[in-house]
């Protein structure tokens, strides 16, 4: 059977959740590798959101704004993530900017969940079995270079 692309997203979603939480519950020691375990799950999601699902959502009228503030919300996140990358993960500046980087990822994942998805279904919905093969392709291409 094949996979639903809003069931994909909403899994990569949770995840991602699921590391952040990890990283919360992190000793200081072992945040460096959560924090690898997140880049490897949330790069190659936004970068085939990026992509695929956004662009065809910015071909619709109706759809265009809530992807570009979905495209400006991920250039950010990245950018965080970029960040705390380049810091002694042990470090408390770390720590905090996970902490700042959870709340933005989290954010943006609930208005996709709630605004997004409720609006692609219906300007989508004649796309989304292409938009699924696409999007699983993209994110393998983003996965091999993580």
């Amino acid at each position: 059977m094949k996979s639903d692309l809003f069931n994909e997203l909403h899994s990569d979603h949770e995840q991602v959740k699921y590391i952040f939480s990890r990283i919360e519950k992190a000793a200081d020691s072992k945040r460096g590798q959560f924090l690898s375990n997140l880049e490897e799950a949330l790069v190659p999601h936004m970068k085939a959101e990026e992509a695929v699902f956004y662009p065809a959502l910015m071909e619709q009228r109706a759809g265009r704004e809530l992807a570009m503030m979905a495209l400006e919300e991920h250039r950010i996140a990245e950018g965080v993530l970029n960040e705390c990358k380049a810091l002694d993960a042990a470090s408390d500046e770390c720590k905090v900017k996970c902490q700042v980087l959870q709340e933005l990822v989290e954010h943006h994942i609930q208005e996709e969940e709630s605004k997004i998805f409720k609006s692609a279904r219906q300007l989508l919905k004649n796309q989304l079995d292409d938009l699924q093969e696409q999007f699983d392709e993209a994110k393998k291409q983003a996965m091999s270079h993580v």
